[in-house]
């Protein structure tokens, strides 16, 4: 008994453990200004864009070739939100951009 009360307090500490919450802040801007800007400024073109099974949004991948920036944004029809961006990106499938 002892044996499975451990298993289960181990278990629990662990799952505890594993799941984090970040809490950072988030811009967003209307779908066209914000792709705008990262096409004008930035020359990030489209490299990937995938839905979620409900469709109430879409992620994008956007890079910068020659500088190898690159942005993930989270949109829908009006709104779109930058939710990572970078430099240094590498290609690990697929054709080489």
């Amino acid at each position: 008994m002892k044996t499975l009360f451990f298993l289960l307090a181990l278990l629990c500490a662990f799952n505890a453990q594993s799941q984090t919450t970040l809490d950072k802040p988030v811009v967003c801007l209307p779908v066209k200004t914000l792709f705008s800007a990262l096409n004008g400024k930035y020359k990030e073109k489209f490299y990937w864009i995938g839905k979620t099974e409900s469709e109430d949004s879409k992620f994008a991948l956007l890079v910068n070739a020659e500088t190898h920036s690159w942005t993930i944004v989270e949109f829908n029809n009006d709104l779109a939100c930058i939710l990572g961006t970078g430099i240094d990106y590498k290609n690990l499938i697929g054709p080489t951009i």
